[in-house]
């Protein structure tokens, strides 16, 4: 059958006529410097990444994960009221996510091998 995917033993694993049917949400993310992030704000984000793992993440913070090279954030989505989110997230994060929510995605890639953006600040550290 074409279309059709199946395992090394032969088994039918899925079709892509019937995978054609199942709508697949994608998202998009900005991928950007650790360069745009002040120090205090990186130790903080590695701080939260502890706390959301011993679930005792703060209220109000988007998501963040850690990896070895940076971090990866939600971000919020603007169809919804978050007022913690104002008291809790620094003003530089605030901004960066505001610029790549502006820009079209839904989560922001910090990594330390990436480009600068030129519309946002950078910081030595």
């Amino acid at each position: 059958m074409p279309g059709t995917i199946r395992d090394n033993s032969g088994c039918l694993v899925s079709s892509v006529d019937e995978a054609a049917d199942v709508p697949i949400r994608l998202r998009k993310f900005a991928d950007l410097s650790t360069a745009h992030l002040t120090e205090e704000l990186s130790n903080w984000l590695d701080a939260e990444c502890r706390r959301r793992a011993d679930g005792r993440a703060t209220e109000g913070m988007p998501s963040v994960w850690s990896f070895s090279t940076g971090f990866f954030i939600w971000i919020l989505d603007p169809d919804f009221e978050h007022p913690e989110f104002e008291q809790v997230v620094d003003p530089v994060l605030k901004h960066i996510l505001a610029y790549a929510r502006a820009a079209g995605a839904d989560y922001v890639l910090f990594d330390r091998d990436a480009d600068v953006c030129s519309g946002l600040p950078v910081f030595e550290w």
